[in-house]
């Protein structure tokens, strides 16, 4: 099973939204499509096109009290709907929602083996990766008009999961450094940021070479060599970095 991680920055979507239970939910949430994709041209004008053309169409999910947070025994909600410019505004009909900037693991798969991949990542590839899932899963369909190619989006951290200065896994909220109000960064690590400032001065090439003795003893690369070629290849895509 083929695994990847993505960092997606807060998103607007626009859609047709349903309640109802975590047994069978295909009873119900086959009609909300119906009814979407039906009624399509009347948000249309605002949808968002990706750099292909096309519409980034996505299943979102939510409790019930639409917080993002995974669904209950209950079941919970569930939007039908396309990414959309961040200032529209919804028909009579329609729902808007914002989704927080969160970094998933992504999972591809079909109709038919959509149970299994779901389950599995949830019950083996989280645990044995020591990761937790942190919301609702939402779908994504990269073939618009193609349902049976369905990509999972598993939430593992809220904001960037990898420090955006040094790259370390942060993995809880103690990880997190802080910004000038207190509050936990979303994209940095407590050993680089803390009150909204650097830690430190160093240079991206400074950097790499403080982290590579922690990758080596976490057996990250198996030597000196092979650390520096990945990190200098990895480093200049992370926000710290590429700002510079």
């Amino acid at each position: 099973m083929n695994m990847e991680y993505v960092y997606k920055e807060k998103f607007t979507v626009i859609g047709k939204l349903g309640s109802g239970t975590a047994e069978n939910p295909s009873d119900w949430i086959l009609p909300i499509w119906e009814e979407a994709n039906s009624n399509f041209s009347e948000i249309e004008p605002f949808a968002k096109k990706l750099d292909n053309g096309r519409v980034a169409i996505w299943g979102i999910m939510s409790d019930f009290n639409e917080t993002f947070a995974r669904w209950d025994q209950n079941g919970g909600k569930y939007l039908a709907c396309c990414e959309v410019i961040e200032n529209a505004l919804p028909s009579e009909g329609w729902v808007k929602w914002e989704v927080p900037s969160q970094t998933y693991l992504v999972a591809e798969c079909n109709q038919n083996n959509y149970e299994s991949i779901f389950e599995s990542v949830i019950k083996e590839y989280i645990p044995a990766n020591h990761l937790s899932l942190v919301g609702a899963v939402h779908e994504h369909y990269p073939v618009p008009g193609n349902k049976e190619v369905v990509e999972l989006y598993f939430p593992i951290a809220k904001g960037n999961y990898f420090c955006q200065s040094c790259g370390m896994p942060m993995n809880n909220e103690e990880d997190r450094g802080t910004n000038k109000d207190k509050t936990k960064s979303e994209d940095y690590c407590h050993y680089c940021y803390e009150d909204g400032n650097f830690l430190s001065e160093e240079t991206m090439d400074e950097m790499i070479e403080s982290c590579v003795p922690f990758t080596l003893e976490s057996n990250t690369y198996p030597d000196e060599k092979t650390a520096k070629e990945a990190m200098y290849s990895y480093f200049p895509t992370l926000k710290r970095w590429k700002q510079a």
